[in-house]
């Protein structure tokens, strides 16, 4: 799996149909994320944090769809074969990707974060 940039997989007519009424993402031929205009990951987020009482926002992200999530993110991982876009956005650029292991590598990263934390005192 390697994340490409949605503008080189989603046909021309695709594009013209479904603009200004519909978000279209895709990531590969055979993927496409339909969303209602202004719905996107970052509203997803925002609306589950609203729905929970959540007050930190940590994603994980490798495509275009998780742009809009990384712009509202308190803390934000990109896994190694993420987009050039979403990395620049990240706090954290793993060293393996989601098949070599990646989310164990966000969990450590957390679990010494929380840890250095707590030895400053919580600061």
């Amino acid at each position: 799996y390697k994340a490409e940039p949605s503008r080189d997989w989603i046909p021309e007519p695709a594009r013209r149909l479904c603009e200004g009424r519909y978000n279209v993402l895709s990531n590969s031929k055979n993927c496409f994320e339909i969303n209602a205009a202004g719905v996107n990951k970052a509203f997803g987020v925002k609306k589950m944090m609203e729905l929970t009482g959540a007050r930190t926002l940590i994603t994980v992200g490798d495509c275009n769809g998780d742009i809009s999530m990384f712009k509202v993110a308190d803390l934000r991982f990109s896994v190694a074969n993420g987009i050039p876009e979403l990395k620049v956005l990240s706090d954290y650029v793993t060293r393996a990707d989601v098949r070599e292991g990646a989310f164990p590598e966000i969990v450590s990263i957390l679990e010494n974060t929380v840890r250095e934390k707590a030895a400053r005192g919580g600061r």
